[in-house]
């Protein structure tokens, strides 16, 4: 008995000591399987999306890969009416991702709906909670090791609802951001490898020596050549996304590092090698699909087709004034911080400006990403998605800045607290216990606390499940095997999904500039074409266009038989 209850002790004690010295793997796993399950609960309860492209770029092509049928965008296509360079100015690689899940539920027969969407919505789930460890390495590496900054970071990151409801998105916007992270955090690492030169070679030999460490040179130059082949293959996939790695790099880039930039060089052109040669497959023709997309979007100007904004829509479009209240924050605390450092170099002529500098370095990022994009006539919030990631990492440090200062002055303070001569032994153990760590340790888990709160407030208020009835009712269509044809009430850019609908049958969706030209269009379409399109799917209706689609659908024998959450009716023809 006595023995059984050692080996217990001992395996208790293992485990403690295992915990405390991996406390910060198990905490950032901690912290990552959190968001798994946030995400998988909101991925798994939405099939809508935010922006169009986030099933036209991704979903819709890859349907059409696999089953050969469905809505291709004009991005995709080999020719466009109007404009040439529209067409042809997506590369298909991101499509191809989504072909896996299809193609395995497509051999082994899964039921599309039960199935293959949600094993989609999971994968899509995995990668959006890779935002959490991402960004604790990135931090982490870019402020020197410095693990409270890291840790308040990735905590902002992953729960904010600004990113918490995008991340799990099928847009290249937000599915490549925690890849780019990766990408810099071990891109960092290896210049830092190089710099240092801290490698073993264990030889006495100089002949040896020199072979070895020119192995080991050629090796972490290899690393550089395959990290920039994989963002070149990013970029070669979302050009603009450049924009949020050049604002993070600018002050950190091995400028004089000639075989590093020849490394990074090779890697970009490889990349666009095999981008070519995917496009050739595709398109049938070797082209630089991005060059189509910078020619249609910037040197044509016709992005705003898509829709125009004011200069300062990203500041104030989403949760009122929060992004302008997040960089005054931002801005004062970067100020204090350059005026303390310039303080400390005057009167004690001491040179440290790293904890400038890091906040610098974000804020600047941040505001580069957000005025860049400002300046555009079309604005959409995924543009600025690194920039906001930046403002939040920026907001987390400065926290934690002020939570370490208030610390020192709480410590001090209790120091200088003087207790009576017989109550010694208290104070003796009371000042073992107070620290400075322990002050900061308190604060952080109250700010993280405000934070929760906070974040579980907004998520409450938030309409995160966008469109989601136009998916739902085309999936329920779908199911149906008496549906022919299917009519959706909502623009062109949001009904066309196949991928959802997964039955070869007409869709049609009706276009309209404003409401009674869609009514019209309606009448139109419904006078002629009846019973080939035997069912309707309307979607966000109220007392007036419920009247007015009744009058239209009811005479020519359309009746209800089913509605989506209230926010989507189905009309079927019934003869």
């Amino acid at each position: 008995m006595n023995l059984l209850q050692n080996v217990k002790k001992i395996r208790k004690r293992d485990i403690t000591q295992f915990c405390y010295r991996n406390k910060e793997v198990i905490a950032l796993l901690l912290l990552t399987l959190i968001s798994l399950i946030l995400q998988s609960y909101f991925a798994l309860n939405t099939w809508g999306h935010v922006y169009s492209d986030e099933v036209f770029q991704s979903l819709e092509m890859a349907h059409n890969m696999v089953y050969g049928y469905g809505h291709i965008p004009p991005e995709y296509r080999l020719e466009h009416s109007s404009f040439t360079n529209y067409a042809k100015s997506r590369s298909p690689i991101f499509p191809f991702i989504f072909t896996l899940p299809m193609l395995i539920g497509k051999w082994f027969n899964w039921n599309y709906w039960t199935f293959t969407i949600p094993v989609i919505r999971i994968l899509m789930a995995l990668n959006g909670c890779l935002i959490t460890p991402s960004t604790y390495l990135l931090v982490k590496k870019s402020t020197g090791g410095n693990k409270m900054y890291a840790f308040l970071s990735t905590f902002i990151v992953s729960f904010s609802p600004l990113i918490m409801f995008e991340s799990f998105r099928s847009i290249t916007n937000f599915f490549f951001v925690p890849w780019v992270f990766f990408s810099i955090y071990l891109y960092w690492n290896t210049i830092d490898k190089l710099t240092n030169k801290k490698a073993s070679f264990n030889t006495d030999s100089k002949f040896l020596f020199i072979r070895c460490k020119k192995a080991f040179e050629f090796k972490q130059y290899f690393k550089i050549f395959f990290l920039s082949f994989f963002i070149g293959l990013i970029l070669y996939i979302r050009m603009d996304l450049i924009i949020g790695l050049v604002a993070l790099l600018i002050f950190n880039f091995p400028y004089k590092r000639l075989k590093a930039l020849l490394s990074q060089f090779l890697g970009f052109v490889c990349a666009f090698l095999l981008g070519g040669m995917v496009d050739l497959l595709f398109y049938e023709e070797f082209l630089v699909s991005p060059i189509h997309w910078f020619k249609f979007n910037i040197i044509e100007g016709h992005a705003e087709y898509f829709g125009t904004a004011p200069f300062y829509f990203y500041f104030t479009a989403v949760s009122g004034f929060l992004i302008i209240i997040g960089y005054l924050f931002c801005c004062i605390g970067f100020a204090l911080l350059t005026y303390v450092d310039w303080k400390k170099k005057k009167i004690k002529g001491r040179k440290n400006w790293l904890k400038t500098k890091i906040t610098g370095t974000y804020l600047f990022a941040a505001l580069f990403i957000y005025i860049l994009y400002s300046l555009q006539i079309h604005k959409e919030f995924r543009f600025v998605y690194f920039g906001t990631i930046y403002l939040h990492i920026c907001t987390a440090i400065i926290s934690v800045i002020i939570v370490e200062y208030l610390s020192k002055l709480i410590f001090k303070t209790v120091k200088k607290l003087k207790l009576k001569e017989e109550n010694k032994t208290i104070k003796n153990r009371f000042k073992e216990k107070i620290t400075k760590e322990n002050i900061a340790t308190i604060l952080i888990t109250i700010l993280i606390l405000l934070a929760s709160i906070a974040n579980i407030y907004s998520a409450s208020v938030t309409y995160w499940q966008e469109r989601d009835e136009i998916a739902r009712a085309l999936a329920y269509v779908g199911q149906q095997e008496d549906s022919i044809g299917v009519i959706v009430l909502e623009p062109w850019y949001h009904g066309k999904m196949y991928s959802y609908l997964h039955k070869n049958i007409s869709l049609e969706t009706v276009p309209f500039v404003h409401q009674n030209t869609k009514w019209v269009n309606l009448r139109v379409l419904i006078s002629v074409k009846y019973e080939i399109y035997n069912y309707v799917v309307s979607t966000s209706l109220d007392n007036v266009n419920s009247t007015q689609i009744n009058d239209i659908l009811i005479p020519y024998n359309y009746s209800i038989v089913h509605e989506i959450d209230t926010r989507a009716v189905i009309y079927k023809y019934t003869g």
